[in-house]
């Protein structure tokens, strides 16, 4: 997955990130205590695992947590 972030809407910067790579992004929303994102890691459509992360701000990912063998929708 990617995320690109901006402080002024102008500028836009990729973040890295382990943690995102691979995640194909579904959904992601603002929250008053940061960002959450949802995706599903499928490098192997049998075993898709849906991931939840979330992030203070916006540059470093956690993921909080997985659901094996599910598709993120």
């Amino acid at each position: 997955g990617r995320v690109w972030q901006s402080a002024d809407s102008t500028s836009w910067m990729l973040v890295p990130s382990d943690t995102l790579d691979g995640l194909e992004l579904v959904d992601v929303a603002a929250t008053p205590d940061g960002y959450v994102v949802v995706g599903t890691h499928s490098s192997n459509p049998n075993e898709p695992k849906t991931s939840v992360l979330r992030s203070t701000d916006g540059l470093t990912w956690q993921e909080v947590e997985t659901v094996e063998g599910a598709w993120a929708a």
